[in-house]
């Protein structure tokens, strides 16, 4: 008996050859053996994905280039080409401007960032952190991130190492008076306290001090019958003062004519005034130049008190900032309206709405600093904003950093520092899906689908395990990206020059993967996305191809593919270019593909085997066209797996089938570039409808059912074999074979 067992859905995309006989799983259905240029649907069928528009060159073919997106708002987006010390700007295929920038091409690929609106902050392990600004559409600047205080690693306490100040503005020196300093300081943070300093403490009834005889600063002080309000002869600026409890201080400087001057016990006693000093007590520099072990040239950041000024003064309360070449963050993220730094094990988070300021203290603004405590000591290679989740992603897996209660924010005196049951992560940043994050795990050979459970607590899968032989034949994923519409979908560059896709709908349990080749074996080494000046994500990829003898590097967008529009305006071609204007039976502008065979869509009629010489392509026979598309041809292939729809006695999976015919349901797909054929005879039939007198040469489009008869063989296991060539489109919505099995 001929059965008809229908396969109306393709969401699982190419799985794996360990699953090839798992007939009884609930995926094996919705599942390929091969998916290479076409893309899996959220809908269920697959569609020949779009071809890439050629850009532009890279500016130095040779080395390591990288791409960068950078998003100001839906309609202000960039990608950002960075190489050799060097990044230019793009905005929706065109080349904006180039700025210089201090990393060398052998690190770009390493780079981590964040971005808020103008201004992006980026990291590396062997780099300060630097940031990137937008001042204009075509005014951008590289500089070094300039903290304010902090943060700071273990301050010195030993007595006898200590260091004083030549000055108290700009171009002092650091003296120290043992080997102290190394010619990695420059760029480095200062912070060296002044001795007498230590001798006030905090919130101290102003009597005891009275008692003490500790007025080191001249305070004066008037009491208006409410709190004290008090000044200093320090000479510093208006951030000098003394605070009375959580009353703020004035800052005028001098004597007050209706004041009372000097401590007094018993008004304190009758009032319970408690103070502290408001000043920092310390001088702050960035050290700019190193003389010798125990000499730099610094600039002060603040005003350096004069109790620090002179080989008299020196003090050993100093301590280096934090980040440092043995300790540059490697992470970096926006939470909760803090910058946030990690390294190694540390978190740095700056004040609220401060992000230049990284001073510790007790008030829930302050900045914060964590040592994650694990027991095992894994190093943080991401920090994401994960919904309330500061999520931090170890070597050894992802752990959460919030406050204390349920939608509680994140301060100094509320955080819970949680582990969770995920897998191990990847030096790459997750890609943020809006339902969940999608991480690469540890060793780039699978990606992490990352939730949070009923608890709060993250907790990971295994996304690709169904699909695990594209990441290990594929050399492992180079970088990832995620774009949202037209469909959502995650993009990994691999190794091996291929890109792997992965359609994830989670809400419908949609996970399929996909592989893309390009035209002309192009090899695809990274890939970002950008929203799209008409609402569809722009895929960036920088390409590397052999053209002729030469060896180049080009920036390519894939494009997404024109349905219910024009069949004209079809662009599946690689690395191509368009042109829309008067007619012309000439293209040129094609020098990047020079020598090259290309396939041309020229007003939707299909031309193959086209030759670019001296940069353009002529029509033939005198052909002239408005709308051309020109590029490097690829194919779409798509291979089902055994047929299995249970038989009386059990499964049919390793007996022999024989298919007769497949009954295709296409949507908007030219069928002159589309054939069949068994896995086992290999002869391909061309797909036709006969009641369409058409041309070979004309593309048009069908939306309906198609019967084709196909040659299989009794050997065989009722295996099908799809392709699609040529410049035009092609939609498979579900397939029904129809075969017969033996008993």
């Amino acid at each position: 008996m001929t059965l008809y067992p229908a396969q109306s859905t393709f969401v699982r995309g190419e799985i794996s050859p360990r699953l090839h006989s798992r007939a009884s799983l609930d995926l094996y259905q919705a599942s390929l053996a091969k998916c290479r240029n076409f893309v899996t649907l959220p809908h269920g069928g697959i569609r020949k994905r779009g071809g890439s528009y050629f850009v532009a060159p890279v500016k130095f073919e040779t080395l390591t280039t990288r791409l960068i997106e950078f998003k100001f708002s839906e309609d202000q987006a960039y990608a950002l080409e960075i190489g050799q010390q060097y990044c230019r700007v793009y905005a929706y295929g065109s080349l904006v401007t180039e700025f210089t920038t201090p990393w060398p091409h052998t690190h770009v690929m390493d780079l981590q960032y964040v971005q808020s609106a103008d201004v992006m902050w980026l990291t590396h392990p062997l780099w300060p952190p630097y940031k990137i600004t937008r001042r204009g559409a075509t005014s951008w600047t590289t500089e070094p991130v300039m903290f304010v205080d902090g943060p700071f690693g273990q301050q010195n306490l030993d007595e006898a190492r200590t260091v004083y100040a030549t000055g108290t503005t700009q171009g002092i020196e650091l003296v120290a008076n043992t080997p102290t300093f190394s010619a990695a300081d420059p760029g480095r943070i200062f912070r060296l306290e002044m001795e007498s300093y230590r001798n006030i403490k905090p919130w101290e009834p102003q009597g005891l001090l009275a008692a003490q005889g500790v007025n080191p600063f001249g305070l004066r002080c008037r009491y208006d019958g409410n709190v004290y309000r008090c000044t200093t002869n320090f000479p510093n600026t208006a951030e000098n003062g003394w605070r009375f409890g959580s009353t703020p201080p004035t800052h005028t400087k001098g004597a007050e004519p209706d004041g009372y001057v000097g401590p007094d016990a018993s008004i304190d006693a009758a009032v319970g005034v408690e103070w502290t000093y408001e000043h920092s007590g310390y001088g702050l520099a960035i050290i700019t130049g190193f003389v010798n072990a125990q000499r730099v040239t610094a600039n002060a950041l603040n005003f350096f008190p004069q109790e620090t000024v002179g080989s008299a003064n020196a003090g050993y309360r100093w301590s280096f900032g934090a980040f440092s070449p043995n300790n540059y963050p490697v992470a970096v993220t926006l939470f909760e309206e803090r910058l946030v730094f990690a390294s190694k094990l540390s978190v740095y988070a700056s004040k609220t709405g401060d992000f230049s300021s990284f001073e510790v203290g007790e008030k829930d603004d302050d900045a914060l600093e964590f040592l994650l405590a694990a027991n095992e000591a894994n190093d943080i290679v991401w920090l994401a904003d994960a919904d309330g989740f500061l999520a931090i992603g170890t070597i050894g897996g992802v752990r959460a950093l919030s406050g204390s209660g349920v939608d509680e924010a994140l301060t100094p005196s509320s955080f819970k520092n949680r582990s969770s049951s995920t897998q191990r992560c990847a030096r790459k940043r997750p890609l943020n899906t809006g339902q969940a994050f999608l991480y690469v795990a540890n060793g780039n050979r699978g990606v992490s689908e990352m939730t949070a459970n009923q608890s709060g607590r993250f907790e990971s899968a295994d996304a690709t395990q169904i699909s695990e032989h594209i990441t290990k034949q594929g050399g492992g994923i180079v970088s990832a990206a995620y774009a949202e519409y037209p469909d959502p979908m995650g993009w990994f560059a691999l190794g091996s020059g291929e890109m792997m896709g992965f359609t994830y709908q989670a809400a419908q349990d949609v996970r399929g993967f996909h592989r893309q080749s390009l035209g002309g074996d192009g090899k695809i080494l990274d890939v970002c996305v950008t929203p799209g000046r008409t609402g569809i994500d722009d895929v960036w990829m920088i390409v590397r191809r052999q053209i002729g003898a030469q060896t180049r590097t080009y920036i390519e967008m894939l494009q997404s593919p024109a349905e219910y529009g024009d069949p004209a305006d079809d662009f599946f071609v690689d690395c191509g270019l368009s042109y829309n204007g008067a007619a012309v039976q000439t293209v040129s502008g094609l020098s990047h593909l020079e020598g090259q065979a290309v396939d041309v869509l020229a007003d939707n009629i299909k031309l193959s085997g086209l030759k670019v010489q001296g940069g353009q392509v002529a029509l033939p026979l005198g052909k002239a066209a408005s709308k051309i598309h020109v590029g490097l041809p690829f194919k779409a292939e798509a291979d089902t797996l055994e047929l299995d729809v249970g038989a009386k006695d059990g499964s049919l999976v390793g007996r022999q089938k024989r298919v007769s015919e497949v009954i295709l349901s296409l949507m908007e797909t030219d069928i002159t570039g589309l054939q069949i054929a068994s896995l086992v005879k290999g002869r391909w039939e061309q797909v036709k409808l006969p009641s369409i007198a058409t041309g070979a040469d004309k593309a048009p489009r069908f939306t309906g059912n198609v019967r084709v008869l196909i040659d299989d063989s009794w050997e065989g296991q009722g295996r099908i074999q799809i392709r699609h060539s040529g410049p035009t489109a092609c939609t498979i919505r579900s397939m029904t074979p129809a075969f017969d099995a033996t008993p």
